[in-house]
């Protein structure tokens, strides 16, 4: 819900990659999630709008992660053939997104070249 979603926004906007952002706020914070989302409508000129997290991720094609949460977002389990993208966090300790999610992955890419893998099977 901060800068870092608002310019994100923007950005997969002006790629031509999204036409509908929903933005939700982990800790629940509405207030936040609307300003962000007038911020992305205003921006970037698309469809953009306040939506409770389990909403957003039972909805979405494509959930980006953008915090720097120490520990797994309660995303409860994404649909079938969802692109999750996590853009945070940098600490060493810290899992944005629950490692069981991940290790549940078909395709892993990360900056640790140690976490990568993909498979040519769906899961």
């Amino acid at each position: 819900t901060g800068g870092q979603a608002r310019a994100h926004g923007r950005m997969l906007a002006a790629a031509g990659l999204a036409s509908d952002i929903h933005v939700a706020s982990p800790r629940g914070d509405a207030e936040r999630a609307e300003a962000a989302a007038d911020a992305i409508r205003a921006a970037a000129g698309i469809a953009a709008r306040a939506a409770p997290l389990s909403a957003a991720v039972a909805g979405g094609e494509a959930i980006i992660c953008l915090s720097l949460a120490e520990r797994p977002l309660p995303l409860g389990a994404p649909p079938a053939e969802v692109v999750l993208a996590s853009i945070g966090p940098f600490y060493p300790h810290a899992h944005e997104i629950d490692p069981a999610l991940v290790a549940s992955a078909a395709c892993v890419v990360s900056d640790h070249p140690a976490d990568r893998h993909c498979s040519t099977s769906t899961r």
